[in-house]
C-alpha cells in the first residue's frame, strides 16, 4: 500500500470573512514531488500554513504522515518565500544552518549536529563558504544556505514556497536540479508562479485558486491546465508583470 504524506481532506478556510480555500481534497505520495500553482491569492501559501499546522482549518482536515500537522513537524523542513534578517547581523553560513538543529535553551549542538550541518552545506554546493558572514552572500547562496536549513534535520516533507522569487535564471535552474535529487529520498511541495519550469521538474501539479481546478501527473498537465486557463501553458504567466498574448 502506498504511503502517502499529506492528506487533504473537505478543506476550507475563511479569513475575515473572506473564503481563501473552498473544499480542498488533495493526497500526496511519499517520495512525489508536487508543483502548487496559481495566481496570487488563491490560498497557495495559506495551504503550506496548514500543512505545517501554523494555521488551523476551518472545515475539514490535514494529517501528514498518518498525524496531525502540530505532531509531525520534526519531520517537516520550511523554506518560506521571504526569510527576514538583517544583513549585518554577525552570523556566518555554518552558524545559519546549525539553527536548524536547535534542541533548546538548555541543550548545546552536538557532534552530529556539526556533522550534519557539514555534509548538508556540501549537499546544496556551499561548502567552502561556512565562515562566509550572510550579508556577503548573493540572493541565489542565501536560498542554497536557508534550504541547507531546512534539510539539515533530514525532513521526509519538504515545503517550499516561491523559492526561486530572488535568484536569476541560472541559479534557479541548478536549484531545481538540486530538487530532482531531493526528491529521492523525501516528499516535495513547490509552490510557484513559474508553471513552465515546474511542468518540466515535478511529478505531480496541482492547480489552486481557493479551489482545486486541477491535480494530476504533470506529464498529462499540458492538457488540463490550458483548459483551466484558456491559452498555452507556455503562455501561463502568474508573475508580476502578467504577460500573454492578447487573443489569449
Amino acid at each position: 500500500m502506498e504511503e502517502i504524506a499529506v492528506s487533504i481532506e473537505n478543506l476550507s478556510f475563511h479569513y475575515q470573512q473572506q473564503k481563501v480555500l473552498d473544499q480542498v481534497n488533495l493526497q500526496v505520495p511519499h517520495k512525489s514531488f508536487l508543483g502548487v500553482i496559481g495566481p496570487n491569492g488563491g490560498g497557495k501559501s495559506t495551504l503550506l500554513r496548514m500543512i505545517l499546522g501554523i494555521i488551523q482549518p476551518g472545515e475539514g482536515k490535514v494529517l501528514v504522515y498518518g498525524q496531525k500537522p502540530q505532531k509531525a513537524r520534526k519531520t517537516m523542513g520550511y523554506l518560506p518565500q521571504q526569510v527576514s534578517f538583517l544583513p549585518d547581523f554577525p552570523i556566518n553560513v555554518l552558524d545559519t544552518v546549525l539553527t536548524g538543529r536547535y534542541h533548546g535553551l538548555l541543550k548545546n549542538y552536538t557532534p552530529e549536529d556539526q556533522e550534519a550541518t557539514f555534509t548538508t552545506l556540501k549537499e546544496v554546493g556551499m561548502e567552502g563558504l561556512e565562515e562566509r558572514q550572510i550579508g556577503q552572500l548573493s540572493g541565489g547562496q542565501l536560498q542554497r544556505v536557508f534550504l541547507a536549513r531546512a534539510l539539515v534535520r533530514n525532513p521526509k516533507l519538504l515545503l517550499l514556497d516561491e523559492p526561486m522569487a530572488s535568484v536569476d535564471p541560472q541559479m534557479q535552474y541548478s536549484f531545481y536540479q538540486l530538487l530532482g535529487k531531493l526528491k529521492k529520498r523525501m516528499t516535495i511541495i513547490l509552490v510557484t508562479h513559474d508553471v513552465g519550469a515546474v511542468s518540466d521538474q515535478v511529478d505531480i501539479i496541482a492547480c489552486l485558486n481557493r479551489r482545486l481546478y486541477y491535480h494530476g501527473p504533470a506529464e498529462e498537465a499540458a492538457p488540463g491546465l490550458e483548459e483551466v486557463y484558456g491559452c498555452p501553458l507556455e503562455l501561463i504567466s502568474h508573475g508580476i508583470p502578467h504577460r500573454i498574448l492578447r487573443e489569449h
